[in-house]
């Protein structure tokens, strides 16, 4: 499971309670002391790089309750921007301090991203693990995919009301993203059920065929486990490397594109509430190019955008592209999820 928090950061009291949310999250996820302090120092140096270089800006920290255990901190700006190459050298500064942050929450993170536009802002995302686990994760589908996803609940909400999952098997990847209707705890029972319902289905397959269901029957599956619940709109994505295709299924407001060098392409969802009424669930496949991703996301993200409008944006790692879709198109008064799948760039 996945929870994320968000701080916004606009004057210098934001950086102790960056600090303080850091430590906290640290802990629950098992980080020892040690580890813990340094994912406090990134997220001072996270928070006060926003102030320094942006003015304000946002710092959200996630959980991640993988294999291995991950803290994700991603700083999201609106500024000017800066030269990546000049700004990661020590002592590089445009404010006149002593200009080692980014570098110090380079060498303090397992995983260092980052994307920087003049005039459109910035994103730094770091991933920490415990001291002891591998430098880096086991990857998806046999190290060919990069996945990355973040979920925020509707401003003033404590818990958010969607959730998402992903389940490599080596083989296949399978995506779901779910929006329990409404808002708050009820929302979220609703979108974890279809979650728990999602991992529990049973992953054997004939010799050949997808170690999962096909995504329209797993619709159907979390249809019948969500009677009883508010009900949710959600959606089911596969991937199936070796056949090089992919499988989609939806009901509802969750939002799916296929973007590569042939294009972009929505992914068809068909009206209904999962739990309530489903009248029809249609499944959909087409090919899944080497240079393909995929984004689903709940309705807290506006459905305007387009990535020609950044063209560079798509190269970029997954994590990155799900970070820039959040801070740029956010409605701001809804649970948001945002979901990222491409293949992974050669080491």
């Amino acid at each position: 499971m996945f929870r994320t928090l968000s701080i916004d950061v606009g004057d210098t009291t934001q950086i102790a309670t960056a600090r303080r949310a850091a430590i906290e999250m640290a802990v629950e996820l098992g980080f020892n002391e040690a580890d813990a302090g340094r994912a406090a120092l990134l997220a001072t140096e996270a928070s006060t790089n926003l102030l320094k270089h942006a003015g304000h800006g946002e710092l959200l920290l996630s959980a991640h309750f993988t294999n291995p255990h991950e803290l994700v901190m991603t700083a999201l700006d609106q500024g000017p921007g800066f030269h990546p190459e000049q700004a990661l050298q020590d002592g590089y500064s445009t404010t006149g301090t002593l200009g080692g942050g980014l570098g110090a929450m380079q060498r303090g993170s397992c995983l260092f991203q980052l994307y920087t536009r003049h005039g459109r802002g910035s994103v730094v995302r770091m991933v920490l693990r415990r001291t002891g686990e591998p430098a880096s994760a086991p990857s998806a589908v046999s190290q060919g995919l990069d996945v990355a996803g973040l979920g925020l609940p509707y401003p003033g909400e404590s818990v958010c009301g969607d959730a998402w999952m992903c389940h490599d098997d080596g083989h296949s990847l399978v995506v779901t993203v779910a929006d329990g209707l409404g808002h708050g705890l009820e929302a979220r029972r609703a979108s974890a059920l279809a979650i728990d319902a999602s991992l529990a289905l049973d992953p054997s397959a004939a010799p050949g065929e997808p170690a999962h269901r096909r995504p329209h029957e797993m619709v159907m599956h979390m249809h019948a486990a969500l009677r009883g619940t508010r009900g949710a709109a959600l959606a089911t994505a596969l991937i199936d490397a070796s056949r090089g295709t992919l499988s989609y299924a939806g009901i509802g407001n969750i939002a799916g594109l296929v973007a590569s060098g042939q294009g972009q392409k929505h992914l068809l969802s068909l009206p209904g509430i999962v739990g309530h009424n489903v009248r029809k669930v249609q499944g959909q496949e087409q090919p899944w190019p080497r240079d393909a991703v995929l984004i689903m996301h709940s309705d807290g993200l506006a459905t305007h955008w387009s990535l020609r409008d950044d063209p560079e944006l798509i190269a970029q790692p997954a994590g990155i592209i799900a970070s820039v879709l959040y801070r740029d198109h956010r409605r701001g008064r809804d649970d948001v999820t945002v979901v990222v799948v491409k293949a992974r760039a050669p080491s």
